[in-house]
């Protein structure tokens, strides 16, 4: 080999070395390094824009307090069939696989004598609030770590909410319902919300629109409009004639929200309510044996036709401090018919206004 060939084979190495170290430096200028690129340490603040964020847990169930002036006692009690297997919640029930449930809103947690609670339940503080009896209803086993409760909780808060109002009626004095449970009517003068600004209207819209109505249509509008005004006119019935023209069957069927907490047959037990049986003309707060709340002893008189009519519009309105839960019947009609049904109750009822 002469020294010609050596000088080649010498200076193909030399620029093999000398592309081999250009790609590697222009590779490192394109491909950022794991420290955050291009050499440079990543600053905190990117790293935690960069991340991503972490699922935020619900803070816990959904509050009744603002569902439990309007709750459906007689719903929640359908809703303890789920619960009768391991519970009993008549006044001096036996116990179970689970503890008798009577007056157990506002009662201790674990105060059941007869009953053996685990060292989960035995160890937990505190009473059964409105908001305990809701975060435990809501997922007993989370409320309470190592509870022998088996049940899963109930999902929906209008669930727990009836079921609470049922529990809350067995007692014979029930526990107060939570300050601003119910909403608060809107204040005269209070200011209005601002109306949200008409939205662009959408001009391919605009060209799918319907072409106006013919004239005869419009007069037809016009001509049910002045029926619908002259219809809205027409004065309300007087309490007399919506009496006279009750039916007191429909008003049994309306009863059926009363009877969670009443009964009405001749002798009839009391409940959470006092027996209604002959109530129409009867005095207010009689029914012996009966602890009346001072509000409704307070209200005192007669059950008047009158005063029937504006109670069970809004008990609560019309009795201050009294125990009634139930929100009232808003519909005239309702109101007759239930009154008619509970005239007839009687054994010689009242006569009619």
């Amino acid at each position: 080999m002469d020294f010609f060939e050596v000088n080649k084979i010498a200076g193909g190495l030399l620029l093999a070395g000398v592309v081999t170290i250009f790609i590697g430096i222009f590779g490192n200028t394109l491909v950022p390094k794991h420290d955050g690129g291009h050499g440079v340490e990543p600053r905190e603040a990117d790293m935690a824009a960069a991340a991503p964020a972490a699922r935020s847990e619900p803070a816990g169930p959904e509050p009744i307090a603002g569902m439990l002036a309007e709750a459906d006692i007689a719903r929640g009690e359908s809703i303890t069939k789920k619960c009768t297997a391991c519970h009993t919640f008549d006044e001096g029930g036996a116990a179970k696989q689970g503890p008798n449930l009577y007056n157990i809103v506002g009662a201790d947690i674990a105060a059941r004598e007869d009953f053996g609670y685990s060292d989960a339940m035995a160890e937990q503080e505190g009473d059964w609030t409105y908001a305990n009896l809701n975060a435990f209803l809501h997922k007993p086993k989370k409320f309470i770590k190592g509870t022998k409760m088996t049940f899963v909780g109930l999902k929906k808060a209008r669930d727990r909410a009836d079921l609470i109002a049922y529990l809350r009626s067995l007692s014979a004095s029930p526990q107060p319902l939570p300050e601003g449970g119910a909403p608060e009517p809107e204040k005269e003068g209070e200011a209005e919300p601002k109306a949200a600004l008409p939205a662009e209207p959408d001009r391919r819209q605009a060209v799918r629109e319907p072409a106006p109505a013919p004239e005869t249509e419009d007069r037809l509008g016009w001509s049910f409009s002045l029926i619908g005004a002259a219809m809205a006119a027409e004065p309300a019935k007087s309490l007399a004639e919506r009496l006279a023209a009750a039916d007191p069957e429909a008003g049994k069927k309306v009863w059926r929200k009363c009877k969670a907490c009443h009964t009405i047959k001749k002798g009839g037990k009391k409940r959470i309510g006092p027996n209604l049986w002959n109530i129409v003309g009867a005095d207010v707060g009689a029914r012996e044996g009966f602890k009346y709340s001072k509000g409704m002893l307070a209200f005192g008189g007669q059950w008047t036709y009158e005063r029937l009519d504006a109670y069970l519009t809004k008990p609560r309105k019309v009795v201050k401090g009294g125990k009634m839960s139930f929100v009232g019947l808003k519909k005239p009609k309702d109101r007759a018919n239930v009154i008619a049904f509970m005239r007839g109750m009687a054994d010689e009822p009242l006569p009619l206004p």
